[in-house]
């Protein structure tokens, strides 16, 4: 027998035939199906159809989660494609997974999954590509790719209504939320919940009973008929209204263009034999991706979120803050409500000292409290300042605004971390608190509203506020002023390009003048940003 030796998944075969096969990608905190990970399922479905002596599988993690997902670099990767490439190669390129998966389910040897921790969009789907599933106590699943303006392209929207039904599956699919072990074993996709100290001995079991006897998914079996009953939605209205239900209305259905790439994936390959419901599906991907939708919400809800993330220190000082200045008390409250002590000033040497524009004298050390778009650390005598978001669906932002040096972004970047927020740095002036005011004009058109704030964002930049722009339309989406689907202020205009943004601005003038103001560097600010 030729021994496995894989760098991504390490093996062993009991004396029983039950083969262990644990998923451990090496320098990684999570496994995610990468290009590297597609090759590593390869090549252990070719060796374990190889070798005799096994007789059943069972797929496991090394790491304390099954797999987090798809590798959202390579998910960018396949957006950037979409914009040249024919839809005969897309299909090809963003196939390989869902054919991976479906050639591990038609191959004879039984497959059982045991999963821990959670199993998020691929991940799940590799585990309902398996004959069955095993799911630690306190363990999440999910396909919650439309988060990302995305669907589930490897199987998860052709196996998960055959599972338990078209609505329970469009509920998971069109809202993205994660079930939890005991849930998903009620709905019916997963067999069996045990103790994590208990997971693999259970699926050990499982994988006993299947050995040596061919396995066939039960879409795959003669005769078969798909779970759902009488409450299923059946006509386009029934379906518009399960939709509606779902808090999900025509207009966030034109803006997000996956809610309804869902709903055809679903509808189009539910009866469907199960190979070629995946072609569909794909092709129902591939469509999506053509958008600029799923690129913009991973850029700026993962990607730049994951480079700003990297500027929060690891650890630090507690939660701890003294305040001087005009409207202390009104500032302690806010405090308060974000989980931050309150100290008397010069009570604690590790606490942050938050000033506001009313003190006269602060403390070098001390950090600006920013509120208004007019609010600088300069104008407080200090050479940094915060200003925080409230909270959003996407989480929250602080800006750190400096003076000079980036160096002095520290304190700031301490207060972030205490709030787990997403940071943006900005020298020489601020961003969001003006686009926030901005965002809160009366314009009765969204459309003007979008124009309006990221003409303000080119004004900050044209003042030559100085940011990074990615960070910057991450920050701006996460804190609510600006839309998923645009990518942020700054995406939204390298999109449309300077004519079209001066020629939509012409028409909203007369609305308000300052508000659709078009700054002198608007084309340069464009070619920087392309």
């Amino acid at each position: 027998m030729q021994e496995f030796q894989d760098p991504n998944i390490r093996v062993e075969l009991g004396d029983d035939g039950v083969l262990v096969a644990a998923i451990d990608m090496p320098g990684r905190s999570m496994n995610v199906l990468s290009a590297p990970m597609m090759d590593s399922l390869d090549h252990l479905i070719d060796w374990v159809a190889a070798t005799a002596a096994v007789r059943s599988v069972v797929l496991t993690s090394g790491k304390a989660a099954f797999i987090a997902g798809a590798d959202l670099e390579m998910v960018r990767m396949f957006t950037q494609r979409a914009r040249h490439d024919s839809a005969t190669a897309l299909h090809e390129l963003c196939g390989r997974l869902g054919r991976i998966f479906r050639r591990l389910e038609l191959t004879p040897t039984p497959y059982v999954a045991a999963i821990q921790g959670l199993a998020f969009g691929g991940g799940l789907e590799l585990a309902l590509a398996c004959n069955q599933r095993v799911v630690a106590e306190n363990t999440q699943l999910a396909v919650p790719e439309v988060k990302l303006g995305l669907l589930p392209g490897a199987g998860g929207t052709q196996r998960l209504p055959r599972l338990i039904g078209k609505r329970a599956a469009l509920r998971m699919a069109l809202l993205g939320e994660p079930e939890s072990a005991e849930g998903a074993r009620s709905l019916g996709f997963v067999d069996e919940v045990a103790p994590s100290e208990r997971l693999l001995a259970a699926a050990h079991r499982r994988a006993m009973a299947l050995a040596g006897r061919p396995a066939v998914a039960p879409w795959d079996q003669k005769g078969w008929r798909p779970a759902g009953g009488a409450d299923e939605p059946g006509d386009a209205q029934a379906v518009d209204d399960f939709v509606e239900e779902l808090g999900i209305n025509r207009d966030l259905r034109r803006q997000y263009p996956a809610y309804d790439a869902i709903l055809a994936c679903v509808s189009g390959g539910f009866a469907l034999p199960m190979t070629a419901a995946g072609e569909w599906e794909m092709s129902c991907f591939v469509e999506l991706i053509r958008s600029p939708v799923a690129g913009n919400m991973i850029r700026s809800l993962f990607l730049d979120r994951q480079r700003a993330a990297k500027r929060l220190p690891a650890a630090g000082r507690k939660p701890r803050a003294a305040i001087l200045g005009a409207d202390a008390l009104a500032l302690a409250e806010i405090l308060r409500t974000l989980r931050i002590e309150v100290v008397p000033p010069g009570g604690r040497d590790d606490a942050i000292t938050l000033v506001t524009t009313g003190e006269r004298s602060p403390p070098s050390d001390a950090v600006a409290w920013l509120e208004a778009p007019t609010d600088s650390p300069r104008a407080a005598g200090v050479a940094s300042g915060v200003w925080v978001s409230e909270p959003t669906a996407h989480g929250r932002v602080v800006e750190v605004s400096v003076e000079e040096s980036e160096t002095d972004a520290a304190l700031g970047l301490e207060f972030a971390r205490w709030l787990r927020a997403t940071p943006l740095v900005t020298r020489g002036g601020v961003l969001l608190p003006r686009l926030a005011a901005v965002s809160k004009g009366a314009l009765a058109n969204s459309e003007q509203c979008l124009l309006a704030v990221a003409l303000e964002a080119a004004r900050v930049w044209s003042a030559g506020v100085s940011f990074d722009t990615g960070i910057a339309d991450s920050a701006a989406v996460i804190a609510g002023l600006h839309p998923a689907y645009t990518g942020g202020p700054f995406e939204f205009l390298r999109q449309r390009g300077a004519a079209a943004i001066r020629s939509a601005a012409a028409v909203s003038h007369g609305s308000s003048a300052s508000l659709f103001q078009v700054p002198d560097r608007l084309d340069e600010l464009i070619d920087a940003l392309a």
